[in-house]
């Protein structure tokens, strides 16, 4: 049986339009997005989710490195815990969040 989002999703689904533009829309409202810059994450490119590893918090590459450019440091802070990580170069190198692109794709 259906667990109560899952049901409220599935209505929600049966609901909808049918035609490609609101399909369209419907796709990015359900993507998971970077609580910073609020795009949707993708598997490749400057949207990939990236762990900040003090924390576990997940940002995409592009604010990663845009929080790493500002302080000219190689100290990322959370932007939700304030947790400092270390980050020996550009933001690609923090490791991808596996778990939210296996949901995604």
């Amino acid at each position: 049986m259906f667990g109560a989002q899952e049901y409220n999703l599935s209505i929600c689904l049966m609901k909808w339009p049918r035609n490609q533009s609101n399909q369209d829309e419907l796709f990015m409202r359900l993507m998971p997005c970077c609580n910073i810059c609020s795009f949707p994450y993708t598997e490749t490119g400057i949207h990939t989710p990236r762990i900040i590893i003090t924390c576990g918090h997940t940002i995409c590459e592009q604010c990663a490195n845009n929080l790493l450019n500002v302080k000219l440091e190689s100290v990322l802070v959370c932007p939700f815990c304030q947790k400092p990580t270390v980050v020996d170069g550009p933001a690609g190198i923090l490791p991808k969040n596996f778990a939210l692109l296996e949901q995604i794709y």
